[in-house]
């Protein structure tokens, strides 16, 4: 099937064969290293499962990153049991994370997420799963509108911004239902200077993106229910684009 359409209401279709990467599923012909890989990155301890997403969301084409349907199978095998989420990742695939999400959020017993460094882009609304969040006071949210890379005639660049904001409204639907603030604020969030925003974890406790803040020095922590925090205000500190630039540095230097 080369094409998507939505209801009647709101026809919009959609080409598949065109479908950025940043969009697509991606063809993985490592799929038994990448199965190994997974299994390095969860471990099942008697009442209580963990997983690791240390990686980019979604596979690549050499197998490295957190695939959706390695995360829904680790679920299913352990449907009863409570799991923990340590999430340190720079986002990826749309699509995957929103897999992902829909998982955890859909989990039968209590799904606890910390984030241990960083949780942007698709990282991001996958820990909105969580029925708790918690985040190490050295630790930074990132949230953006989707993007894509794009070709095509006029038309076809239509139909792929139509597809970005009903991507754009999933996300803004996903952290108003964590935070419960405004539609218009979390869409400022969104677009930030150029590239949306990032949050610290005191930032993000107060802005309702977490629901604690992990100090391990200190041994204390920070819950939403006080909102009680540092005297950082909620607000972007640093754009999306300037952490990536960040990121890529580090990578340079072999980080």
């Amino acid at each position: 099937m080369s094409r998507l359409t939505r209801s009647r209401a709101g026809v919009r279709p959609f080409n598949l064969a065109r479908m950025p990467r940043c969009l697509a599923a991606v063809d993985t012909p490592q799929k038994a290293e990448q199965s190994s890989r997974m299994r390095a990155s969860i471990r099942n301890d008697g009442n209580v499962a963990e997983l690791l997403i240390m990686d980019q969301i979604g596979e690549d084409s050499y197998g490295d990153g957190v695939s959706a349907e390695s995360v829904v199978n680790f679920l299913r095998i352990n449907r009863t049991k409570p799991i923990n989420v340590r999430i340190n990742s720079p986002g990826g695939l749309v699509y995957e994370g929103l897999v992902i999400m829909n998982a955890l959020a859909s989990h039968d017993a209590t799904v606890t997420v910390t984030i241990e460094g960083l949780a942007y882009s698709a990282a991001s609304f996958i820990a909105m799963a969580g029925d708790t969040v918690r985040m190490y006071k050295a630790s930074d949210f990132g949230i953006h509108r989707a993007s894509i890379i794009a070709m095509g005639n006029r038309k076809e660049i239509q139909s792929v911004r139509d597809w970005l904001n009903t991507i754009d409204n999933h996300l803004v639907d996903i952290y108003q239902a964590k935070t419960g603030q405004p539609r218009k604020k979390i869409i400022d969030w969104l677009d930030g200077v150029s590239d949306g925003t990032v949050f610290s974890a005191d930032e993000a406790l107060k802005a309702g993106f977490c629901d604690e803040v992990i100090d391990p020095k200190a041994g204390n922590r920070s819950s939403s229910n006080g909102r009680t925090s540092t005297n950082r205000t909620a607000g972007p500190h640093t754009t999306l684009q300037e952490a990536k630039n960040r990121l890529m540095m580090l990578r340079r230097r072999g980080l």
